[in-house]
């Protein structure tokens, strides 16, 4: 029977084919069976014959000739071996149900019968279907939307959260492990990608002095040599090990996706583009992260025909992040993401379907991996290594893994060794942001704005938020008080009179505006999974929650009257409008219809400003939209400038102030002048302004910026031997 009549018959007994496939994978990896090699085949024997609707020659004779390789002439009667392994597989099916009773799918062999029996498990709490279909449909998630770039999320909590949550484990529960440098090199190694064997890892390098096009290198561990497989004046990013340690799929920015032997020599395209790259077990197609409807997902591709089939359909934003087939093809574990650090876990099937959410974070998880019997997930999030099952019928975050001294991003894992261990090699990274305050009337230095002086300095993340109308105060962003979620903060410009306004240990919180009487504050705050508006009085106090749809909304700005709050939301669908909601609680009503991002209002409150899309990238000077204005009162939006960065734009009574980014990467402050419509460059930027994620704030009256710099910014490679 063919494959495509297969997938068109009814599932056996109402049960798709592919749930019933996993349930074997997991009953085959499970300890009762493993150590059963003949046992393990005869169950996987006869569950697909049945499948493949051959079930009813499932009779003696036939599974000596064809499974026990007895030939045609088998006798039954002369030999016992069917009947004797069928008792056995019965009475082993039964030991496994009563240790693992609540499986979704229950697997049973009739007394004096071949044919196995499917059906649904009561005892399960939740039922997880994986249907099989010829072309994947499009799906209603139930994940959190996004407008942000997730390399935001990943790099800017993994990275400075580093060891948020090295919660107490008790030592007997911890494993017996061995951490030891991978590679050191003076600059930021890319995340690692070890062999199917663990003996060699791949890495993106950059040049000797450290800064250019990065290259994939490769390194024996053990060693101190680097060996460049690859050299352009492209970077080239991501590698991933083919199954057989033969080759290495990359990236090269700008130009596709490729491939190359593991020794170095030609490299040969294989797609056209994409972010992140993986193979399929099977090593004949490969999985690749792309830019597609409603933000990146997830393709099944393959080279040799031009097939490109999705497995991941994210809802909105910037969609679907890091991913890993299983170890059997079938299932695919991916990182959905809302905004900048909200993450969560899902597992969906390759051949499509609906997604099914593991974790219950709602904050950063950098990458997942499974383990070689398929039954786990191993993943990191908040900087350290975590485990799950992978087929688990309750939301949760599973069992936090010990004893690894350094904070942990991106890892990747090696096949099992004899000794059942395997190795992990993982990237450390450390990252610092400074506040600071810079005097935009000061001289310029050589033609360049000076960094300022820095405020409020920690070890932890800060970011910039929003001076009071006064600019007397500021507002930020902070963990120093709260490693497990953000708090807003408020002080005077030069770092006294620091003070935590609230208690929320938001997975992500952005400040919008001060209220005109400098009492409140409104901001946007992911609690609980969701992105609402919020107000909170600047003495503290439970804040007041003004949004409540499950829609992303953020980015609030106080109209000059007190009156209404200003925000963006994704309610209406994929392109974010401008909303409004009574400052005092009530219901928000909609102000545009043609695409709205991140609302100001003009000194006077005559006209209302706004951008035409969210970035697409990591938010960057580099990555711009369009300014639009409106009058105040309602009517049409005008062009202002074509060329606006979202985060790195601000009002004041001078007019727009806002970033430009040139093809070298310089930055520079412009201004568009308000009395005469013209822009003018303000100066360039002396420093390495922080875009994990930056924001560029102008006070009222247009003298003083607030902005973070990047002070520290380096990861190693590290390896963890010993794992199990």
């Amino acid at each position: 029977m063919s494959e495509k009549a297969i997938k068109q018959k009814e599932p056996v007994n109402e049960l798709s084919r592919s749930m019933i496939r996993l349930q074997v994978d997991r009953i085959l990896a499970s300890e009762i069976f493993s150590r059963s090699e003949r046992l393990s085949g005869f169950l996987k024997f006869i569950v697909e014959q049945t499948l493949e609707g051959r079930g009813d020659g499932l009779k003696e004779q036939v599974i000596g000739a064809e499974f026990y390789g007895k030939g045609p002439d088998f006798d039954g009667a002369a030999d016992s071996v069917v009947r004797v392994d069928a008792r056995r597989l019965r009475d082993k099916l039964r030991e496994y149900y009563s240790e693992f009773g609540q499986e979704p799918v229950i697997i049973s062999l009739r007394k004096g019968a071949y044919v196995p029996s499917f059906e649904r498990n009561p005892a399960a709490p939740t039922l997880v279907q994986f249907p099989v279909q010829e072309q994947p449909a499009p799906v209603t998630i139930s994940r959190r939307r996004n407008w942000t770039h997730i390399g935001v999320a990943v790099a800017l909590l993994a990275t400075a959260c580093g060891t948020a949550f090295w919660f107490a484990v008790p030592k007997d529960q911890r494993p017996t492990v061995r951490l030891a440098p991978l590679v050191s090199h003076p600059y930021n190694e890319g995340p690692p990608s070890l062999s199917p064997d663990g003996t060699m890892v791949a890495f993106a390098c950059a040049p000797a002095g450290g800064s250019g096009p990065t290259d994939i290198c490769v390194r024996a561990v053990g060693t101190e040599t680097d060996h460049r497989v690859t050299d352009t004046p492209q970077s080239e990013v991501e590698p991933a090990w083919s199954p057989d340690g033969q080759h290495i799929l990359f990236v090269r920015v700008g130009a596709g996706i490729f491939i190359v032997s593991h020794l170095g020599g030609p490299d040969r395209k294989v797609w056209d583009s994409g972010s992140l790259v993986g193979w399929m077990p099977d090593g004949e197609s490969i999985l690749v992260r792309q830019q597609g409807e409603g933000g990146p997902r997830i393709y099944r591709v393959y080279p040799d025909t031009g097939e490109k089939r999705w497995v991941t359909s994210p809802p909105v934003g910037i969609g679907d992040w890091t991913f890993a087939a299983s170890p059997n093809g079938r299932v695919l574990a991916f990182v959905g993401v809302e905004r900048p650090g909200v993450a969560d876990l899902y597992v969906v099937p390759i051949e499509g379907g609906p997604p099914r959410r593991l974790t219950d974070w709602n904050h950063v998880i950098s990458n997942v991996a499974w383990t070689a019997d398929g039954r786990e997930l191993i993943y990191s999030a908040g900087g350290r290594l975590w485990r799950i099952p992978a087929y688990g019928s309750r939301i949760g975050r599973g069992t936090p893994i010990g004893d690894i001294p350094a904070p942990v991003d991106r890892f990747s894992m090696s096949r099992p060794g004899r000794d059942g261990t395997t190795r992990i090699a993982f990237r450390s990274s450390h990252r610092e942001d400074v506040l600071h305050v810079i005097d935009l009337e000061a001289p310029l230095v050589d033609g360049k704005i000076e960094a300022g002086h820095p405020i409020a300095a920690s070890t932890r993340v800060d970011f910039p938020g929003a001076f009071s109308r006064d600019a007397r105060m500021i507002a930020f962003v902070s963990t120093r008080a709260n490693m497990t979620g953000y708090e807003l903060w408020i002080g005077h410009p030069d770092g006294t009179g620091l003070r935590q306004v609230t208690s929320l240990a938001a997975a992500a919180l952005v400040v919008g505006s001060w209220s005109p009487d400098g009492e409140r504050i409104a901001f946007d705050a992911a609690v609980a999974g969701n992105s609402d508006i919020y107000v909170s009085s600047v003495h503290g106090g439970k804040p007041v929650q003004l949004t409540f749809a499950p829609s992303l909304d953020g980015q609030p700005e106080w109209s000059l009257d007190g009156k209404w709050i200003y925000f963006s939301s994704k309610a209406t669908g994929r392109t974010p409008e401008l909303w409004k909601v009574p400052s005092s609680g009530g219901p928000p009503e909609q102000v545009t219809h043609g695409g709205g991002f991140e609302p100001k209002f003009s000194p006077n409150g005559q006209y209302l400003y706004y951008l035409d899309r969210p970035p697409n990238g990591a938010g960057s000077p580099k990555d711009v939209s369009k300014l639009l204005r409106m009058p105040a009162a309602g009517g049409e939006a005008e062009l202002v400038h074509d060329r606006v960065p979202p985060f790195h734009w601000s009002i004041s009574t001078k007019g727009i102030h806002f970033l430009t980014q040139d093809e070298s990467g310089n930055v520079y402050l412009d201004l568009y002048r308000f009395s005469d419509e013209k822009v003018v460059r303000t100066g360039q930027l002396s420093f390495r302004i922080a875009t994990l994620p930056g924001r560029f704030i102008v006070s009222r009256d247009g003298r003083w910026a607030l902005t973070s710099q990047t002070k520290r910014a380096d990861a190693d490679l590290m390896l963890l031997e010993k794992f199990r």
